[in-house]
């Protein structure tokens, strides 16, 4: 069954792991992409990744998330591209400096993330509501992280964006509702997920990729580390129809370390 068959989503970030691996298993699913990435290689890989597995084409943009000129630019695009836009999955986002303690954090790299992460959220989740409002409405995922529910070594600027992207996405949904939009808004927070980006964040930390990932494992009750694709499918559902009924809502996928 094809979930979200003749759906267009606008996936950003979509050259990095979590972004390349939601866009393809909803072009898998029937669904029409839009990739936008600061890196117009890795858009480019993802859009061939897609092209090759699906033989569906994905149209790319390069994108700065965190300026609203560049979002008109994207929203403009997909305009002359589409007639109706009902996916939008924000999931551009960047780390801070490995191994710093919070007061060290210097204020342009705290406004630095909080721009890419929590700013580039909302003016996403913003030009996602306002395409779906008149048209029949849709499903916005914001990427969140369980940094937002646990404390780090090193990551109070990360962890503090994400908190702001889980109660934009409440009051988003909230005020979606309100209005009669029926514009779903939910957020997906993944633990520690295997992408090149978090490998070599635990190996700056842990000395090596491997001992990265061991030591990331552990910190959960199943003992795995996630993966891009568990992230992927708790998106396919979000996107499609049958989650009509869950909004505000935060999915954590993340082996149950929160719970413990």
């Amino acid at each position: 069954m094809r979930r979200v068959e003749g759906k267009t989503v606008l996936v950003t970030g979509g050259a990095g792991g979590i972004g390349g691996a939601i866009a393809l298993r909803l072009a898998e699913h029937g669904a029409r992409v839009i990739l936008t990435d600061a890196s117009k290689t890795g858009l480019e890989e993802t859009a061939a990744r897609i092209a090759a597995v699906t033989g569906a084409e994905a149209h790319v943009h390069t994108h700065d998330v965190s300026s609203e000129e560049s979002w008109h630019l994207v929203m403009a695009a997909v305009g002359h591209a589409c007639d109706k836009l009902d996916i939008v999955v924000n999931s551009a986002g960047i780390f801070n400096t490995i191994g710093q303690p919070f007061d060290a954090i210097p204020y342009a790299e705290w406004r630095e993330i909080m721009a890419v992460n929590l700013d580039g959220a909302f003016l996403g989740t913003r030009s996602g509501v306002q395409a779906m409002k008149s048209t029949g409405g849709g499903s916005i995922i914001n990427i969140a992280s369980t940094a937002s529910y646990l404390g780090t070594k090193a990551g109070a600027a990360y962890g503090a964006s994400k908190g702001g992207v889980r109660a934009l996405t409440v009051q988003a949904a909230i005020s979606c509702a309100n209005h009669g939009y029926d514009v779903r808004v939910n957020s997906i927070s993944p633990g520690y997920v295997r992408t090149p980006m978090m490998e070599a964040r635990l190996a700056a930390e842990f000395g090596s990729k491997e001992e990265g990932l061991r030591a990331a494992a552990s910190r959960n009750p199943l003992g795995r580390v996630v993966e891009p694709d568990d992230v992927a499918w708790g998106a396919v559902y979000l996107a499609s129809d049958e989650s009509r009924m869950i909004t505000a809502f935060d999915l954590v996928i993340d082996g149950g370390m929160v719970r413990t």
